[in-house]
């Protein structure tokens, strides 16, 4: 007589019915079909309507006899309940958290608007300024340009090679190209 393992009598998972036929438990027990997404949208519903599980259970039951098809294990409603199984959608939870939220960086974007306008092409405006003046949490000036970027489409521009004029300026351009037109060419 061949000996069984007794591992494979005592899984969870499977069970033996005689010396060489093994099955999974989840056949023998008769699992239902998986829940369809109106049945999971109908488990919402109803929990935010602050249902029971029992009554939810009893729900889903009705519906699928009325399909002709085996009902779903309380158990499992209860999993999905919790939120252990049947995530849907869920947000990204992996990796370092945002250092700057949707309204830091809006005063930020704000902040940036107002330097821009006060230097009025005079200086150059940089990010670690921007950061500091704006009083968000501090962070990298690579950080904040890629941030505003992705959320406002803000890219970095050159400054100016030609620095602007005012008018000061140009009486003096004006003074020395007389002065100068006054001279021989050669």
């Amino acid at each position: 007589m061949e000996m069984i393992p007794w591992s494979l009598v005592c899984s969870s998972r499977f069970v033996v019915l005689s010396r060489s036929f093994v099955r999974p438990l989840a056949v023998l027990l008769g699992m239902g079909a998986h829940f369809t997404d109106d049945e999971l949208d109908t488990i919402q519903k109803l929990k935010a309507e602050k249902a029971t599980p029992v009554n939810i259970h009893a729900r889903l039951v009705k519906d699928r006899k009325r399909r002709r098809q085996k009902g779903p294990v309380l158990t499992t409603v209860r999993r999905f309940l919790k939120g252990d199984t049947f995530k849907r959608s869920g947000v990204e939870a992996r990796g370092r958290k945002m250092l700057w939220s949707a309204a830091n960086l809006a005063t930020m974007d704000r902040k940036r608007d107002e330097l821009i306008v006060k230097a009025d092409g005079g200086r150059e405006v940089t990010w670690d300024e921007i950061i500091r003046k704006s009083r968000v949490p501090e962070g990298d000036a690579s950080t904040a340009a890629k941030r505003m970027k992705g959320t406002f489409g803000i890219k970095r521009r050159n400054p100016r090679l030609k620095p602007t004029r005012n008018d000061i300026d140009e009486a003096e351009r004006k003074r020395i190209c007389n002065k100068l037109r006054k001279l021989p060419t050669s």
